[in-house]
This record gives C-alpha cells, sequence and structure tokens, in this order.
C-alpha cells in the first residue's frame, strides 16, 4: 500500500512539472524577468502650449517599469493631471492660465522609485485691438488705433501701420502673475515710453480673449493711471495669429479627406510622405502676414483655389522649395508670387517646421532674398483627432 501510495506521489508530481512547464512555455517566461525600480528616460525639459488651449504630452514610451508596474504620482497646479494607469499621458485643460509651471512625476514600484521633471509653459500670442483712454476710472474704452497690436510668445509687442510709419509702436510684454501682465511700448521715433498692466480674461459672450487693465507714463503703480486700456482678440483679423493657427478656432473650410493632416507631434520627418496645413510667416511682410498653405504629397500647394502654378519640391535631403501665390484669388496674376526656400526640422512641439528665405517671383536665386520666412505645421491633434 505505501509502495502504490508513493507511485500516486510521483506521478502527481511529474504531472504538475509538466503542467508549469506547459505554462512557462505559454507565458513567455515573463515571471522569470529580473524585477528593478522604475525607470525615467528624460526627453524633454520644456513643454510649450498656446494660451487658453487643452493639450497633452505622452510619457508612454518613456517609462520603465522594471517588469513590476507599480503607482504613478504628479505634482502639478490646477488643471494638470496625468492617469495612474496606460497610456501615461500628461494632459492640460484650456484655463491653465499663462505662465511658467514646474511639473515633477513620481514612479514607485516595490523596488524603488524614478523621478521626471519638466517645465509647462503657457504662451501668449496673436494679434489685439488695442483701445484706450484718459479716464482711469472709466470702463469705456473710447479710443483705438483700430488696427491689430500682436502679441508673440517672445514677450515682443508692435503693430506696424503700412501708411504711416509714425503711428506705428513696439515694445515688450511679460507675465508677472498668473493671467497678470505688464509691458512698454513707445511709437515710432519717439523717446517717451508707455506701460501697462492687464489681466487675462475672456468674453462671456464670444469666449474669445482679451487684455484689460490701465496704462501708465510711468512704472505701473496704484494712483497712477492715466487711463482704461484694453486689447480685445482680433477674430476678423486680416493676418494669421498663433491663436488661431494653434488653437483652431478658424472654420477648416478645405480640411477633408483631400487635404489631411499628415503628422502628428514627433512622428519622424519622411520625404515620401511629407505635407500637411501650414502657416507661413514672411518677416520683412508688415505686420508678419501669415498664409496658409497645404503642401500636398503630390507636390502641389493649396491655398483655397487649385491651380498648377503653386508648386513645391526637395531640393537636398532636408531641403525644400516651393511656390505660392500671394493671393489664392489672384489666379490670373503673374506678379503675384512667392517662392520660399528653407530646410526642414522639428521643432520643439515635435512637429515640422521649415525655416529659410523668401523672393518675390518664382525664383530663388542668391543675392535676391527679400526676407527670412518660417513655415509651421499646424497641430491639428487636440482639436481634430487622428486622420486630420
Amino acid at each position: 500500500m505505501k509502495t502504490k501510495s508513493f507511485l500516486t506521489i510521483v506521478v502527481l508530481g511529474i504531472m504538475a512539472l509538466g503542467i508549469v512547464s506547459c505554462s512557462n512555455e505559454d507565458t513567455g517566461d515573463s515571471q522569470n524577468l529580473p524585477v528593478s525600480a522604475p525607470i525615467f528616460y528624460h526627453v524633454v525639459d520644456t513643454v510649450y502650449t498656446p494660451f487658453f488651449t487643452a493639450g497633452s504630452f505622452s510619457f508612454n514610451n518613456f517609462l520603465f517599469w522594471g517588469n513590476n508596474k507599480g503607482n504613478l504620482s504628479i505634482s502639478a497646479p490646477d488643471g494638470v493631471q496625468m492617469k495612474n494607469q496606460a497610456p501615461y499621458v500628461l494632459s492640460w485643460d484650456k484655463n491653465l492660465g499663462l505662465g511658467i509651471y514646474p511639473v515633477n512625476i513620481t514612479a514607485k514600484n516595490s523596488e524603488g522609485f524614478a523621478e521626471d521633471n519638466i517645465v509647462l509653459v503657457s504662451e501668449l500670442g496673436g494679434d489685439f485691438v488695442m483701445t484706450y483712454n484718459h479716464n482711469s476710472e472709466s470702463t469705456i474704452h473710447g479710443m483705438s488705433i483700430r488696427k491689430p497690436v500682436h502679441f508673440n510668445e517672445k514677450g515682443e509687442l508692435w503693430y506696424n501701420d503700412p501708411w504711416d510709419s509714425g503711428n506705428s509702436i513696439s515694445g515688450s510684454w511679460s507675465c508677472i502673475s498668473k493671467n497678470e501682465i505688464e509691458g512698454s511700448y513707445s511709437k515710432s521715433g519717439q523717446i517717451d515710453q508707455y506701460f501697462l498692466k492687464v489681466t487675462l480674461n475672456y468674453d462671456n459672450l464670444t469666449g474669445l480673449p482679451k487684455l484689460n487693465g490701465y496704462w501708465y507714463e510711468t512704472e505701473p503703480a496704484m494712483g497712477q493711471e492715466k487711463g482704461v486700456i484694453s486689447f480685445n482678440f482680433d477674430r476678423d483679423s486680416e493676418f494669421a495669429t498663433t491663436y488661431y493657427s494653434q488653437n483652431k478656432q478658424w472654420d477648416p473650410n478645405f480640411a477633408s479627406e483631400d487635404f489631411p493632416q499628415i503628422y502628428h507631434p514627433f512622428d519622424s520627418i519622411k520625404q515620401s510622405d511629407f505635407g500637411g496645413w501650414f502657416t507661413a510667416y514672411c518677416d520683412a511682410i508688415p505686420n508678419e502676414k501669415g498664409y496658409r498653405l497645404y503642401l500636398g504629397v503630390d507636390k502641389k500647394i493649396f491655398r483655397g483655389v487649385e491651380n498648377s502654378k503653386e508648386t513645391w519640391s526637395w531640393v537636398s535631403d532636408n531641403e525644400i522649395q516651393g511656390t505660392f501665390m500671394e493671393h489664392s484669388d489672384f489666379v490670373e496674376s503673374e506678379d503675384k508670387f512667392i517662392t520660399f526656400k528653407g530646410s526642414v526640422a522639428m521643432d520643439h512641439r515635435g512637429l515640422p517646421v521649415i525655416s529659410g528665405y523668401w523672393y518675390t517671383g518664382k525664383e530663388a536665386a542668391e543675392g535676391l532674398e527679400a526676407g527670412k520666412i518660417k513655415l509651421y505645421y499646424e497641430n491639428w491633434d487636440d482639436w481634430w483627432g487622428e486622420g486630420w
């Protein structure tokens, strides 16, 4: 009886080993992989986002759990979050104020922890119509230069009057706290400076951004206000703006399956399928007027009217040359062409940018450069999703 029982135990033991062996084969021996503390692969110091825009940045490919998944935590301002589950995406809503925000992300498991730190920068940009008066107690902005003042993310502001240079202004601005801005400017050819202190908020009816506050003849100080000043976002401006090009508030009249966006942030740039919607800025043109171009994979440029006169091509491994019409409705005009030539690189958003020079006419000849040009790829991921 004891021998029979012993044989039974041996047989059962062999069967159990067989089951365990099969189980290990089915799972690819994952249980035998070495376990370690998490590892963050630091790939970026700063993430930029236009103001009043929801956005995201993926860490999914930059976090290794050491074969032992644990918990993810984040230290960040209100409105910035990351879920404790894959895919690991840092996201923020459109109410994130202007400013610079440190973000700390910690991954922790039973073997230890790892941290990554980035800076999230919410930037101001766009064309605003400046109105002002000489009564600091008034809420009516009775006077206006009726032309857009341009704010950019570098802290610069200007208005270039193409008809009266004496009416042009230039200056600077900075964010002193969440959504609060101070700046100064002067008129062309004048020494006197004017100062401003305004707060960014949004119109209750239109939802568009505006800057409201006071202007001064000296550094901003309580009781020294000379009048009320406001900058209302100019949605009817003829000039392309940071707000429109990055926040996608315009009506995408030509966005369709025929004119799709191709790249998403940090996609590799390939000549074979390069293309998509770009906004081009020629710096020698008054007010940095923006031109919206669609660079097709078929090497045609689309500006609203299809024609064979607007094309582009690769001229070297990383250099592009193209020709487009200054106005899409001037199809029959032969003297309204702009030619550009520039190198292609990836900007801080992980999207293509073309930097180079522009020329009047259809040729790009050395020594005939009219000015510098940059073509920024429009990021539609947050607004239109995959396929746009």
